[in-house]
Formats: C-alpha cells, structure tokens, sequence
C-alpha cells in the first residue's frame, strides 16, 4: 500500500476566466506534493506563481480548479479549526485584548472546556511567545511585532494539525523578525505540528524548515522540485553562516529564482527531498472526504 503524507496536494490546478472572454489564465496547472507530519515545510517563488492561492486552497477559503487536498487523510472541502492560518496581515479583532484575541479562537476550538481552562491556556500560549505583560494591550496599543506574536500564540493555542503561515514576517523589519522566527521554532519544536509556510525570502526558507518547496514562474506555473535542508537543529543564525552546506544551499535557491524556475532540475535532483513521501496516485489512497 502506497503511502499518503499527511499533507497530500494532488494534482491541483487553479485557472480563472480571461478579462477580455477569450478563454482562461491558468495559474497553475497539475501541482503535486506531500509534507510529513511534524514538518516545516517552505514554499517559494517569485508573486505571480500561485503560493498564496495554494495556501488558501489547503485553508479551505479558495476553492480549487481541479484536484484535491488532504489533511490527516480527509479531503478539505471548507474552512476549519484543525488548519490555523496566519496571514502578513495579522487579523486581530481590534476591539478585544491580546489575552482576548486568543481566548476568542480557543473558546471556538474548544466549546466544552471551562472558562478557567481557556484563559489558562491562552496565557500560557501568550507567555510562550514572550507577550507576559501584555495581555491586556489592545492591538493599536502594540507593535508590529507584538501582533504577529499575538497571531502566533492565536493560532498555536487552537492546537491545529497543521499551521498555514502565509509571509507572516515581510512587513516587520530585519531584527524583530528573527526574533519572531526564533520563537516560531521553540513553539514548533515544543508542539509538534505540522508547518506550511510562505516565504519571498531564501535565508528565511532555510533557517525555518525541513524542506523547501520550489514554485516555478506563473502564469501556468508549477512545483519544480523540492530541497531538502539538512541542516542541524536547533539552528543558530551565527553557527549557519560558517556552514559551507548552507550557502551551498542558498546559491542553489537564489539561483533557481533568478533563472525563473528553468534551473529546477539540478537543483532538484541533486538534494532529493526526505521529509516528503513518495505521492500516492489518484485513486490509490482511501482518503474519506469530509
């Protein structure tokens, strides 16, 4: 029996209506790929290609052309609280407190627990990301920072089985977002779950995750490999930039952008991908829709 991987994308394809009626942009076409449970998985590739779209299909709030997406084995058909989502725009309701941001999406996660559970487990998350002190600010009271943190802390504490981040750290600037990525991977390995990010930037790609999925240029756009980032963890920005490994990494991906995606099969084939399954094809896998 073939294997599914717990993110299983499956020959998806997003095409929309030409403005002047002659016909259709295919935006992507045939895309496939499979992420392990408890991964981090990074997608790049320069705007236009579809990353953002894809995310939104795997989110259930986009609605596919053709093919599907499975997550834990059942077909996503809808939004749902076992995919917590974090956008570049953090999302807070502005009129509630960071501690009452967390609260909100856990109180929804988990209607039957006691008020006294919820608020103990939202500070807790809030505390995870070092918003002690904080708990009270209203979103306009906060940095830049400190509302993606509360975006962060949001979407863990709904403990969903996999985490969609869509650029969640272009609009900060360079020191509070390595911060932030570093507690981004304390909460990760702390948790366990499964990480689907979206990402512009090559270094932020490495230093995040396992694998790095990589986007060729839209439109009719596709997944032209996947590279396997065999660092060690835990990582250690100071410690990496001594690594010979990791800009060899880097020049394969930055060369990869900057040729439009027509050097994929180097890149791929060189550093095969261990962190994503062998994809089952259509048909082959009993996965239950839901």
């Amino acid at each position: 029996m073939t294997h599914t991987p717990f993110l299983f994308v499956d020959r998806l394809t997003k095409t929309y209506p030409e403005p002047r009626g002659k016909g259709e942009v295919v935006v992507f076409r045939d895309v496939s790929f499979g992420v392990e449970k408890g991964a981090f998985a990074c997608m790049i590739g320069h705007s236009g290609c579809g990353k953002s779209t894809i995310l939104n299909i795997i989110a259930g709030l986009t609605p596919a052309t053709s093919g599907s997406v499975f997550v834990n084995g059942e077909r996503v058909t809808a939004p749902g609280l076992s995919r917590g989502v974090i956008f570049q725009n953090h999302g807070l309701l502005p009129w509630k407190t960071a501690l009452g941001n967390v609260v909100f999406s856990v109180k929804a996660r988990f209607p039957d627990w006691p008020r006294t559970r919820v608020l103990e487990h939202s500070l807790t998350y809030l505390h995870m990301v070092g918003l002690e002190g904080a708990e009270h600010r209203r979103p306009s009271e906060l940095s830049g920072g400190m509302r993606q943190r509360v975006g962060i802390a949001r979407a863990f504490a709904t403990e969903p089985e996999i985490l969609l981040m869509d650029e969640p750290f272009g609009a900060l600037d360079a020191l509070t977002r390595g911060t932030i990525q570093d507690e981004l991977l304390r909460l990760w390995s702390k948790r366990g779950q499964t990480v689907f990010m979206i990402t512009h930037d090559v270094d932020e790609a490495l230093y995040l995750s396992d694998q790095v999925l990589l986007m060729s240029n839209g439109p009719n756009a596709r997944v032209a490999g996947c590279v396997t980032v065999d660092l060690p963890r835990p990582r250690d920005r100071a410690r990496l930039s001594k690594m010979p490994e990791y800009y060899e990494l880097r020049t394969r991906l930055l060369d990869f952008l900057s040729n439009g995606g027509r050097g994929e099969s180097r890149v791929a084939s060189e550093r095969a991908p261990s962190k994503t399954a062998p994809l089952v094809e259509p048909g082959e896998a009993e996965l239950k829709p839901v």
